[in-house]
């Protein structure tokens, strides 16, 4: 529910900003600032309940939140500026892919629990 909810709000500001006159490249990297604080806080409280030490998790996190930024520039960079396709396509299908990607990362290395 976190990454719906922080998804659908996201992408709803991104059309707003873009629409508003801020080029797509730059509303991605700062919605997806935003959205990385957010995240963090909901995921480890809400979504999968972690006890784990703060730092141990938030360094997991960082670098599974920075491979993420990289694959949806990537992805806006590729489906916009290779093969045209307007940008609000291109980030609703980048958000499909990374979010999917983040929540498997999350799961199974930023937040699981050492058994």
């Amino acid at each position: 529910m976190v990454g719906l909810f922080s998804n659908g709000i996201g992408y709803g500001v991104y059309l707003l900003i873009t629409w508003l006159g801020v080029p797509y490249k730059i509303a991605m990297t700062l919605l997806y600032c935003v959205g990385v604080t957010m995240s963090y806080v909901g995921n480890r409280k809400f979504t999968f309940a972690n006890t784990q030490n703060i730092r141990l998790t938030l360094v997991k996190f960082v670098v599974a939140y920075a491979i993420g930024y990289a694959m949806q520039y990537t992805i806006l960079y590729i489906l916009v500026d290779e093969f045209l396709i307007f940008h609000a396509y291109a980030q609703l299908c980048g958000s499909i892919v990374v979010a999917i990607y983040l929540f498997n990362m999350l799961r199974f290395f930023v937040f699981k629990e050492h058994q």
